[in-house]
């Protein structure tokens, strides 16, 4: 087994999370110490607890120096997660493996050689520090290898500005990454080459953004690992304005709150502004009823542009005396159907990136009802029973908040119930915004829980 262990480190390198089997079974033997600590780290590592993983793997380095595939293995990763979590030892790191690069054993030189390169684009713009030079045959006939130096050669030009340059490296590592296949490489080509595209071609970023987050959602089961992708799609849908945005709501909140603490990038502190931005929108299906203060009025009245107050009270069918008392204030509360009004008629004016909560709510909440009763309910109703609880189960499971479900309605309870009385069931939904909103899931949702569910009917079709 020990001859054979670092074929399964490059294993782990070529394959990424898919060969996360791999690692569990080699964890399960009986290793030598310094490798047993080294597969410990990336399993860390792949979680995102970068923290434990570079403890490990400081302990491990002062007992490796015999063994020099195991000891350059482990001053790459001491050098990625140092970069990573803004470590000024970085640079140290990166000069002693540039130096000894020559002596590195070939397998260990495959697997070093990307992480090598990275952290030199990283540094493009500082005086001081040494060109590294790592093509050549070796790298190009080792798929995984050759797929990470193209996607670092597109992080050098894009960096050094030359967008058209960088498109074509990030495309020719995206090939690769699905001819292999490799998960990792394949996410992170997706989402680089989106975020280069998002200010001249958004909707072609916003594709490639959209397959990154499927194929993170299809292939991990820590999804937070990949927090940068998700962040990448908010940045474009933002940019775009695109009233999807909300949809990532819940997932947003649940996978920030696995992110680490501290500072760098991948931690709560790197991702503040996407947090907040839908701590001020947090969408409540429930609510009917809100305060009526300055920031509300002031947006109304930006609506409809200063319109003589009598012809506003005869288009919106609202009372004179009820809506002067409304945007003057006097009226201390607004309610949700006196917000709708408001946006039957000047829809087309309301930024919800700029609208106060209380309109970005109700603005949900009706496309929420749009969306089911205007189509998903139909097409549920013509389901046979056997799609309906496939559909209802798949799309569960595929969630990544089942919050609501814990708290309110048993998913079990519900499908007998669907399976006993679909008339009684349908009643249900049709009260319910929450299970009104899952059932459209069932048709359209984001693209994690649409490759989770992939992956659930793969599973289920198999089922006699």
């Amino acid at each position: 087994m020990y001859k054979k262990v670092p074929v399964i480190a490059y294993i782990l390198f070529k394959y990424g999370n898919f060969s996360k089997p791999f690692l569990n079974l080699v964890l399960e033997e009986k290793l030598p110490e310094g490798w047993h600590h080294y597969f410990v780290a990336q399993k860390y590592k792949w979680r995102g607890e970068w923290n434990k993983s570079l403890e490990i793997i400081k302990k491990s380095l002062k007992k490796a120096k015999d063994n020099l595939t195991l000891f350059y293995l482990l001053q790459a990763d001491l050098l990625s997660l140092s970069k990573l979590l803004k470590d000024n030892s970085a640079d140290k790191v990166f000069d002693e493996l540039r130096k000894n690069f020559f002596k590195i054993p070939l397998l260990a030189r495959r697997i070093i050689a990307p992480t090598l390169w990275d952290y030199f684009i990283s540094k493009i713009s500082y005086s001081g520090v040494s060109k590294v030079r790592l093509w050549s045959r070796d790298y190009v006939e080792d798929k995984t290898t050759h797929l990470f130096m193209l996607f670092n050669k597109a992080n050098e030009e894009n960096k050094r500005g030359n967008l058209s340059k960088a498109i074509k490296y990030y495309f020719q590592s995206i090939k690769i990454a699905r001819d292999i296949p490799h998960p990792t490489g394949l996410i992170y080509s997706l989402n680089n080459s989106a975020w280069c595209l998002r200010d001249r071609h958004p909707l072609f970023a916003l594709k490639l953004a959209k397959g990154a987050l499927y194929y993170l959602g299809y292939f991990r089961e820590n999804i937070e690992s990949g927090f940068f992708v998700v962040d990448t799609l908010f940045h474009i849908q933002r940019k775009l304005k695109r009233e999807d945005i909300f949809n990532m709501r819940d997932m947003v909140v649940t996978l920030y709150e696995k992110l680490p603490e501290g500072k760098g990038w991948g931690t709560k502190e790197h991702y503040k502004t996407l947090k907040e931005f839908f701590n001020v929108r947090k969408i409540n299906l429930n609510i009917d009823i809100y305060e009526n203060t300055d920031e509300v009025r002031n947006y109304l009245k930006k609506l409809f542009q200063g319109k003589n107050l009598s012809a506003l009270s005869e288009e919106l069918k609202i009372t004179k005396t009820n809506l002067s008392n409304l945007l003057r204030g006097r009226t201390l509360k607004i309610k949700g159907n006196t917000i709708k009004k408001f946006m039957e008629k000047y829809r087309e004016n309301i930024d919800l990136f700029e609208a106060p909560f209380s309109i970005v709510n109700e603005f949900f909440k009706d496309e929420v009802r749009k969306e089911y009763f205007g189509k998903n309910r139909d097409k549920f109703i013509k389901f046979s029973t056997g799609e309906r609880i496939i559909g209802v189960v798949s799309t569960y499971m595929s969630l990544i908040s089942r919050n609501y479900f814990k708290r309110n309605n048993d998913i079990g309870s519900l499908v007998k119930i669907m399976e006993r009385d679909f008339e009684g069931f349908l009643r249900i939904v049709d009260e319910d915004l929450y299970l009104m909103e899952f059932l459209n899931k069932l048709f359209r949702a984001n693209p994690i829980i649409e490759a989770r569910k992939c992956l659930v009917l793969k599973f289920i079709n198999v089922i006699p």
